[in-house]
């Protein structure tokens, strides 16, 4: 029984790795990693902005997350806007790519914040930049 029980653990952690650059076998999580940017106000109150785009700066390719227009409500209220997530992890594998995160109020920008972003085997990663920034 536990010679069952073992085998049932290998072939399930098994088929959760992934390979990483160097062809190493690592042990990724399901989870879905998302890294978002908090901005606030003047007043340290969620900061509505009317649109935000994530702009890799080496060519200028638009790199914002996809999201359904409903959930640009709720970022609004809680101040929470994506940066990047699992969705472009392959197209950041093993690189320091700098994006620009530029946020408009009344079609003017209000918010501009350069990031490096990057993945690893399994999750996208923010190499630098932070997490929150306060509006004037």
């Amino acid at each position: 029984m536990k010679s069952i029980l073992l085998l049932f653990l290998w072939i399930l952690l098994g088929s959760a790795t992934c390979k990483d650059k160097e062809e190493q076998t690592q042990i990724c999580t399901a989870q879905f990693v998302s890294i978002g940017l908090e901005v606030k106000n003047s007043q340290d109150d969620p900061a509505v902005l009317e649109s935000f785009k994530v702009t890799r700066l080496s060519d200028q390719k638009d790199l914002t997350v996809k999201f359904d227009p409903a959930d640009l409500d709720v970022m609004q209220q809680i101040g929470m806007y994506p940066i990047t997530n699992d969705s472009f992890r392959e197209q950041l594998a093993f690189k320091n790519v700098e994006v620009l995160f530029t946020g408009t109020v009344e079609g003017k920008t209000v918010l501009s914040q350069k990031f490096v972003i990057s993945a690893d085997a399994c999750h996208v990663v923010l190499k630098s930049g932070p997490r929150e920034v306060k509006l004037p």
